[in-house]
């Protein structure tokens, strides 16, 4: 079995290795698994005080875990006696007892050795605060019971730091294997140095973890960082510390220990000195510092490459902070000189990839020579490149910009991966215009955004580029503006209740476009702009666009805009314009009929912004792709050797307008390429070729954005594309003399739009692309797609050609098919019978027809035939009735002379739609329309009737014996005594209106 005849199963089993971790969705849940929440204090009511108000504990907790983006601070319930405290425990499950060391009816030793008997995996800490109590304690034999005894010196962070030594020892396993998280270890079994230094360290980590993540591209990667700090890990004695550090070493960041500790249970005033030897035996560059209150003790800890710390130094706290900023990187990476001077500073990865080319070479020398650069990115979590650049010596370098373009270029393919399918939020002060897809705002990202987010986290963990040699296949640069800033522009300006009401779409975008976006937005927008100046198309993302059963696909608004203008506030101003024209065909007349036919209200409606680089490429004063369009994983009308599953493609020259609107396009299947029904004679492919394409005019950089039109458009000739060189990939010619079709515009003759080398060669492997794009996007959506899509064709071998997936949504099916039939209807009754529709089932309580016939028919005139459908519309909608439409061409069409351009509120109510053609005039259903789309998630009976065929027809002579109910210069409206029956196969695409008469059992198996 080839590719494209997999069974529809068989994807799963290619694509279901995608899980949600690879999309970036998972992740920070696997980190910090357990967490101490239920905190028990045993104290009295004064010392709860001043735990509470001279320590603060209460909101210094909340304020720390909020400052870490913690959800939830540890709760805390109080007791006074330790019976209370035992009655407590056994009613109800706490992470931590915390107790001061003075009960009033039992002593503490004993309290906390009854806490381990009866609740043995609960920790236990103690807080001392005067040396009598300490001193009792610590005279003691055993302390088993007490996890960790502390002093309290009116701090509330010893507490914090308490909390965190107990999770970072809980989790400490599961998150260095899952997040390659890094340790810290301390060697102390000094109740008050380690009381003294522990808050400092966490202080230091937490000063650190917030600088990374401020560099967070999302709140998820920012919890993520949050979730990766590095664990501190107690030891009290020389076998604890060499035991933590043989488990731990790969991930070992740092060690902090003292000289004189416990060795083989004896107190041994080198036991540091002896530890930190044997770590250099294994770990010759772990940073490493050691503190003493024997100053001799420096020599011995320097000769060893380690930091000292005086513990007679009066700042000593300052001093350690000293080394997690030089010798561990934390903070600001500071450019110095040869003698140590500061010479500038860079924040974050992205300042350092500039000014790694700005700063001195004697700057650059003392940096390498030491390792700065690695240092740093390792207390930053980019271990990876770290480990690389502490490889590199100076000497291996040709010359320093070598050494320069080394480490610009690392960082940028380390900022590029981050970045890679990553849902990045906007920041001003790090606008990168290569990231694939930022969110500016809170709320919604819309449907449309939804999608666009979707697709740039799906390619990001597929990697096309082999299957797909030579061509890049990319999701547009994508800015999504959240729904918050749609609901603060309405409320800001008070144009929800007016819009809702109006009738006139002109004026509710006059309103919109007076009306002020929010000062931030436009803050935002401004800084955007500032790093990008290629085209932009500005999307509508509804809530409810794009979604399964409602997509409203088309309905509202999309604007180009040309953003060249040298001036930023023009192009601000142009954006600023677009985003509120997009605001405001929320409410323009034909999604608001649409709505009324949802269970949706248009108040509940929210909108999206979605703004995308255009997928298109300059062409003198032009932009436009060399091809664009729309494929869809199921085929409504498959015809000839066609397959519903093996899905359709339409595809135009210029921009996906063309297809979007129903105009001119290729229709093939990207099955079978080849096969091409509509180009089944020289007539055809000359009757249905494309002779137009849409492009944006660049000529006027200053152009004003208004809501008659989507930007600066113009619709040109294929006259201009062959001069642009854009027409010879996929154009042919029409030789009059041989009477021939020939591939390329080699020759002299009427040129046509055929896509030959696009489908019969390898230039360009479209439909291989389509084949494999649609299976992915089914197999992950788990129901039928479609998607909208750009291609740029290369000039030159060495520049890969450009797919674009600009968007993927899941196609709405016209439902199940039942078991209806042709078979018993009498042909003789049929007002319309047709071999070719969309549909299942039977209607049987419509009495209306509305109708366009031949002759009546003017193609010149098809804007004014839409303005009648509309107003009939309108009169049947005041009547709550519905009918059957019928007409001539495409319905819903932009191309004026392929059909009848009608809107969704000029046939909201009709059921049926019937497209006919007549002699010489024959359309095929646009099936790659937004028109069309919508009308298949509303399940409305879609029927086409081709010209010429016996088994095809429509009783116009029928219809014109029937008195008129209304009737205008195109339309007519007639209404039947009795319901007609509507009769369709869904298995077969047959279908009939028949008149009332004896009705026949539809319900028979065909």
């Amino acid at each position: 079995m080839n590719e494209m005849q997999q069974p529809a199963g068989s994807n799963q089993s290619r694509y279901g290795f995608i899980e949600e971790r690879e999309l970036g969705l998972g992740g920070a849940h696997t980190l910090m698994q357990r967490r101490v929440s239920e905190i028990l204090l045993v104290s009295s009511l004064y010392d709860s005080f001043v735990l509470e108000e001279d320590g603060q504990l209460g909101d210094r907790l909340l304020a720390d875990y909020a400052d870490l983006h913690l959800l939830h601070a540890p709760r805390m319930t109080r007791v006074s006696t330790a019976k209370d405290a035992l009655t407590m425990l056994r009613l109800r499950r706490f992470d931590l007892v915390l107790s001061r060391i003075r009960l009033p009816d039992m002593d503490i030793l004993a309290f906390c050795e009854e806490v381990k008997k009866r609740h043995g995996g609960t920790p236990v800490v103690v807080l001392a605060h005067d040396n009598v109590g300490l001193a009792r304690i610590l005279a003691s034999a055993d302390q088993s019971a007490i996890d960790h005894l502390l002093v309290w010196a009116g701090d509330s962070r010893i507490v914090l730091a308490t909390i965190k030594l107990i999770e970072d020892r809980w989790n400490v396993d599961n998150d260095t294997r899952e997040g390659m998280v890094r340790t810290i270890l301390v060697v102390e079994d000094s109740v008050r140095r380690l009381s003294s230094f522990l808050p400092m360290i966490y202080t230091e980590l937490v000063t650190q973890t917030r600088k990374v993540m401020a560099e967070g591209l999302n709140n998820l990667d920012k919890l993520l960082r949050m979730q990766a700090r590095p664990k501190i890990l107690r030891a009290r004695d020389y076998e604890e510390a060499t035991s933590l550090f043989e488990k731990y070493e790969p991930w070992m960041l740092t060690v902090i220990s003292d000289v004189r500790f416990p060795r083989e249970g004896r107190m041994n005033p080198e036991a540091g000195l002896d530890l930190l030897r044997w770590m250099r035996s294994r770990s010759p560059h772990l940073p490493v510092v050691l503190h003493s209150a024997d100053p001799e003790n420096r020599a011995g800890a320097e000769a060893e490459g380690s930091y000292f710390l005086d513990k007679n130094s009066l700042t000593w706290l300052q001093d350690l902070h000293e080394f997690f900023t030089s010798d561990l990187g934390f903070g600001d990476f500071v450019f110095r000189d040869l003698d140590g001077e500061e010479l500038d500073r860079a924040r974050n990865l992205r300042e350092m990839e500039r000014k790694i080319d700005t700063a001195p070479d004697e700057s650059i020398t003392y940096h390498f020579m030491r390792h700065h650069l690695s240092t740093w990115l390792r207390a930053r979590g980019e271990h990876t490149l770290a480990k690389r650049l502490r490889a590199k010596l100076l000497s291996e370098f040709d010359d320093l910009q070598h050494a320069r373009d080394f480490v610009r270029d690392a960082l940028r393919r380390l900022r590029v991966e981050r970045r890679r399918g990553a849902l990045s939020d906007f920041s001003r002060s790090d606008v990168d215009p290569t990231t694939a897809f930022v969110r500016v705002g809170g709320g919604s990202l819309g449907g449309k955004g939804r999608g666009i987010a979707f697709l740039v986290a799906l390619l990001a963990r597929l990697d096309l580029s082999d299957k797909f040699p030579g061509v890049r296949i990319t999701v547009p640069q994508s800015t999504a503006i959240g729904t918050d800033y749609f609901t603060r522009f309405l409320e800001h300006n008070r144009l929800q209740r007016r819009a809702i009401r109006a009738d006139d779409d002109e004026a509710i975008a006059r309103a919109f476009l007076a009306g002020a976006l929010d000062p931030e937005l436009i803050e935002d927008l401004r800084a955007f702009l500032a790093s990008v100046t290629y085209p932009l198309a500005v999307r509508s993302s509804s809530l409810a666009e794009d979604s399964l059963f409602q997509p409203f696909a088309g309905l509202y608004s999309t604007y180009m805009i040309p953003n060249n203008h040298p001036d930023l506030e023009v192009r601000l101003e142009q954006l600023c314009s677009a985003i509120k024209l997009v605001y405001a065909s929320t409410f323009y007349q034909a999604p608001k009929s649409y709505i009324r036919s949802t269970p949706l209200r248009v108040e509940e409606e929210r909108m999206g912004v979605v703004i995308q680089r255009l997928a298109a490429r300059r062409h003198g004063d032009l932009c436009y792709p060399n091809l664009a369009g729309v494929a869809q994983s199921y085929n409504f009308y498959p015809m000839g050797r066609m397959q519903t599953e093996e899905g359709l493609a339409h595809v135009a020259l210029g921009l996906g307008k063309m297809v979007a609107e129903g105009g001119k396009t290729l229709r093939f299947s990207p099955a079978r390429p080849n096969a091409l029904p509509q180009f089944s004679t020289v007539r055809n492919i000359i009757r249905s070729s494309q002779t137009e394409f849409y492009a944006l005019d660049l000529s006027d950089p200053a152009a004003e954005i208004t809501s008659a039109q989507e930007g600066p458009l113009l619709r040109l000739g294929l006259d201009r594309a062959e001069a642009d060189g854009t027409l010879a990939p996929v154009g042919s010619v029409f030789v009059p003399q041989d009477g021939v079709i020939r591939d390329g515009i080699f020759h002299e003759g009427l040129r046509l739009v055929t896509f030959a080398h696009v489908l019969k060669s390898e230039l360009f492997p479209l439909a291989a692309i389509l084949r494999e794009l649609l299976s992915i996007g089914k197999s992950c959506m788990g129901i039928d797609v479609e998607i909208e899509f750009a291609a740029n064709l290369s000039d030159t071998p060495d520049e890969p050609h450009e797919f674009a997936l600009v968007q993927c949504r899941p196609l709405a099916l016209a439902g199940e098919t039942r078991g209806v039939s042709l078979d018993s209807a009498d042909p003789e009754r049929a007002l319309v019978w047709t071999r070719k529709s969309l549909g299942s089932g039977t209607i049987s309580d419509i009495r209306d027809v509305v109708y366009v016939s031949p002759a009546r028919w003017d193609a010149s005139r098809t804007v004014e035939i839409a303005h009648e459908v509309g107003k009939v519309n309108a009169a049947l909608l005041a009547e709550g009735r519905q009918y059957i439409l019928i007409g001539l061409g495409r319905w819903g069409t932009e191309d004026h002379w392929l059909g009848i351009p009608v809107t969704w509120n000029d046939i909201s109510q009709a059921r049926v739609m019937v497209e006919g053609g007549t002699e010489g005039f024959t359309v095929e259903p646009s099936q790659g329309s937004h028109f069309f789309h919508n009308i298949t998630a509303f399940q409305i009976g879609y029927l086409t009737v081709e010209e010429g065929r016996e088994d095809a027809w429509i009783d116009w002579d029928g219809l014109d014996a029937m008195p008129a109910v209304g009737e205008s210069t195109f339309v007519r409206h007639v209404r039947f005594p009795s319901p007609l029956q509507v009769i369709l196969d869904g298995r077969r695409g047959h279908a009939a209106v028949l008149r009332p008469g004896s009705e026949p059992d539809p319900e028979q198996s065909g």
